[in-house]
C-alpha cells in the first residue's frame, strides 16, 4: 500500500510534539498517530487511510486502531529498555516491521499549497520564524560539533556544556523577539503560552530534540535535520501562527 512521504512528514512531526506534550502511553501515542492521518490524508490523496490500511490488513478500522495501540505498546516498553532518547521515526520504523503494517512510504508525492493548521497563538511575523531557524541552525551546529568531540558516538554531549550552549540561544533568541515585540507588539513567550499552561518550556524542548538528534540512531528522513525540522516540530507542539508583514 504505497502512501506519500508528505503524510509520513506530518506524522513524524506530530507524534515528536505529542511525545514532547508528555503523552508517551500507547493510547495517547495511536490517537495522535489516527488524528494526524484522519486529519491530513485528505491533503495526501489518502482520503480514509485507516479504512484504506484495515482492508489491505484483512481487518476494519476499530480492530486496526486497538492493534496498533498494542503493537504501540510493545514498542514503547522496547524503545524505554534500550534507555537511550527517541522520537518518532523510530517508533514508526519498528511499527513497520509488525506484520499489520502494510504502509509503503515510497511515494514522494507533489508539493502541495501551504495549509493553515490549527493555531493557538496569537499570530507572529513570518520574518520572525526565518531568524529563529537561523538561530536553531547555528545552535545545532555547535551542538553537533560537541558531539563528535566525545570518545564514542553513544556518549551525550555534556549536560554543562549543553547548557551553555542554551544559555547562549536563549540569550539570542531573547534579543530577537524584543525587536520583533517594538514593532508588532506579541512577544514570542507570550504566543507560546497561549497553547496551555502545561506544556514544557522552549529551553526544555530544545534540550529534548538535541537529545534525540545526537544519538545513532536518530534520523530526519524524510526532511533534513537542521533547524527546519526543530522548528516544525515547535510550530506543531505550540500551534504556531505565522503571519506576512
Amino acid at each position: 500500500m504505497d502512501v506519500s512521504d508528505h503524510l509520513r512528514r506530518e506524522l513524524i512531526y506530530e507524534l515528536n510534539a505529542a511525545l514532547l506534550r508528555g503523552e508517551t502511553t500507547p493510547s495517547a501515542l495511536a490517537t495522535a498517530f489516527v488524528q494526524t492521518a484522519n486529519r491530513e490524508g485528505p491533503r495526501f490523496h489518502e482520503p480514509d487511510l485507516l479504512a484504506s490500511w484495515a482492508e489491505e490488513a484483512g481487518t476494519d478500522p476499530d480492530e486496526l486502531r486497538d492493534e496498533l495501540e498494542d503493537t504501540i505498546a510493545l514498542v514503547v516498553e522496547e524503545l524505554d529498555d534500550d534507555e537511550t532518547p527517541w522520537s518518532a521515526h523510530r517508533l514508526l520504523d519498528l511499527l513497520a516491521e509488525e506484520p499489520f503494517w502494510c504502509i509503503d512510504w515510497g511515494i514522494p508525492g507533489a508539493p502541495l499549497p501551504a495549509r493553515v493548521r490549527p493555531a493557538r497563538s496569537a499570530p507572529l511575523p513570518l520574518l520572525l520564524r526565518v531568524h529563529l531557524v537561523g538561530l536553531f541552525d547555528r545552535f545545532e551546529l555547535r551542538v553537533h560539533q560537541l558531539y563528535l568531540e566525545q570518545r564514542s558516538v553513544h556518549d551525550p554531549v555534556p549536560r554543562k556544556d549543553l547548557e551553555r550552549a542554551l544559555d547562549d540561544l536563549l540569550y539570542d533568541v531573547d534579543r530577537l523577539v524584543d525587536t520583533f515585540r517594538k514593532t508588532d507588539g506579541m512577544h514570542l513567550y507570550d504566543a507560546l503560552a497561549l497553547a496551555g499552561p502545561d506544556l514544557p518550556s522552549l529551553r526544555t524542548v530544545l534540550r529534548t530534540i538535541q537529545a534525540w538528534k545526537t544519538t545513532v540512531a536518530f534520523d530526519a528522513s524524510p526532511d533534513d535535520d537542521d533547524g527546519e525540522w526543530t522548528m516544525r516540530v515547535i510550530e506543531r507542539l505550540y500551534r504556531l501562527a505565522w503571519v506576512v508583514g
